[in-house]
């Protein structure tokens, strides 16, 4: 295969009473994934602070983008005990919607 990653991005609304929704009225999660293994190598997310960005990092970054998916929404759920959490919750799982259809569609081969 000649490429070993690839950048999935999907959006979710924010919710309109919290100071990131003043800059961003969705929010864009986008995540690198090894193609075979599924595993999720970088994040990038549109929220204010260093701190929420690297949060999101930790609830994702070398976890199995769907052998993981269910863990990861737990985290989420128990650990973001912020507004964006349902946001955040409703992105992960679209993108591993997103990474199950690529995979289909290119009729490649997972580790996992």
């Amino acid at each position: 295969m000649q490429y070993k990653t690839v950048y999935f991005v999907t959006y979710a609304r924010l919710p309109g009473e919290i100071p990131a929704s003043d800059q961003y009225i969705k929010l864009a999660i986008g995540l690198e994934i090894d193609i075979v293994k599924g595993i999720i190598l970088n994040t990038s997310a549109t929220l204010p602070s260093e701190l929420a960005r690297k949060m999101v990092d930790s609830y994702v970054k070398n976890k199995n983008i769907v052998t993981d998916l269910d863990k990861m929404v737990d985290e989420i759920q128990f650990r973001h005990q912020g507004e964006v959490q349902k946001a955040l919750v409703k992105a992960i799982v679209e993108i591993n919607k997103k990474y199950l259809r690529f995979v289909e569609k290119h009729k490649i081969k997972t580790d996992f």
